[in-house]
């Protein structure tokens, strides 16, 4: 096994473990007192996406939406569960759009263009994950669900998770610019890996 490989493996764990620990923080305590739903779970997976790029983050993902379906959902029939926790977190499939040109405008130190992609990868995967989560589960289920699409609670959820993930990821990319590219990224060429590592 390589570096990079042991570095895929050992940041799809950080992943996973900061995933299934905000799950639990949103669904035992912010989800209970709030009118909102927050997926906060999806901040680690975009980070890793954007880091190591969408499989590693929908494999991850599909593992974090297990966990948190069996253990937090307490949904232990397998459709309901397939339907709510492991369809949605295909919309990671989006940082594929935005991971290379990311960690290029990173490295080249163009924050605004960096802020731009981080926000709108985090909004879009959160709007997308809402909808396949919330309105599609519920209605292939033909269950009962207290979102539809004109809820305004249901796009404040989706608006506020992206903000927060998106927010919180462009301040870890200023502050932090290795936690998003890697060494020896390969959406950078040799040349653009090496002048980050030297600086």
């Amino acid at each position: 096994m390589n570096k990079r490989t042991r570095r895929l493996l050992g940041d799809c764990l950080i992943a996973l473990i900061l995933a299934l620990g905000l799950a639990f923080v949103a669904y035992q305590v912010l989800n209970n007192q709030l009118p909102y739903r927050f997926a906060l779970f999806l901040i680690p997976l975009i980070w890793l996406g954007l880091r190591q790029g969408a499989p590693a983050a929908i494999l991850t993902g599909a593992l974090a939406g297990l966990g948190v379906g069996w253990f937090i959902g307490q949904e232990h029939q397998w459709l309901p569960l397939i339907l709510r926790y492991l369809v949605p977190v295909m919309s990671l499939v989006l940082l594929g759009l935005f991971t290379k040109n990311t960690q290029k405008t990173l490295n080249n130190r163009r924050y605004s263009s960096v802020y731009l992609n981080i926000i709108t990868a985090s909004i879009l995967v959160s709007v997308v994950y809402y909808l396949l989560a919330f309105l599609l589960a519920s209605y292939l289920l033909q269950a009962s669900n207290q979102f539809s699409l004109t809820s305004l609670n249901f796009w404040l959820s989706c608006l506020l998770t992206g903000l927060i993930t998106g927010g919180i990821l462009s301040i870890v990319a200023r502050l932090w610019p290795k936690l998003i590219i890697p060494p020896h990224s390969r959406y950078l060429s040799r040349k653009e890996t090496s002048s980050l590592l030297n600086d």
